[in-house]
């Protein structure tokens, strides 16, 4: 019995296993951008997930009327927001110049403006806490 030919569609490209990746590709980056503006709020306006779907169809074989079916499905997901932090130029006990910040680590403000909580103490979520050291008078 001679094999029936049907019209190439999506759903038969790889016996449905394309279809299926493109699915899951699909769920993936919906997941993947909501994570991201969970966690960024409203810095996060604009964010996307992209999917990028590669289908060439080739010519392989022109004598016989074969061709071939190439398929890529490419995912770029949001990353990390960029950040500028600052930092003030003074010079080490043996007098090389260096890039100076808080003990607590750089953030948008001077490092010369004192800080009465940085963002790891705000993450506690205790009103228990003392002061941290260094952390200046309230």
């Amino acid at each position: 019995m001679a094999a029936k030919f049907v019209p190439l569609t999506l759903n038969l490209i790889e016996e449905g296993q394309f279809l299926a990746d493109l699915d899951a590709a699909l769920a993936e980056a919906q997941r993947k951008l909501i994570e991201f503006v969970e966690l960024e709020g409203a810095k996060a306006k604009k964010a996307k997930s992209v999917l990028k779907i590669a289908i060439a169809l080739t010519a392989a074989d022109v004598e016989n009327a074969a061709y071939t079916i190439a398929t890529e499905i490419k995912t770029t997901y949001p990353g990390r927001l960029n950040q500028v932090s600052l930092a003030v130029q003074e010079y080490t006990d043996d007098q090389q110049p260096a890039l100076f910040v808080r003990a607590s680590g750089s953030d948008e403000d001077s490092p010369r403006q004192g800080k009465l909580f940085t963002r790891h103490d705000l993450a506690d979520d205790r009103a228990d806490r003392p002061l941290p050291p260094g952390a200046g008078e309230a």
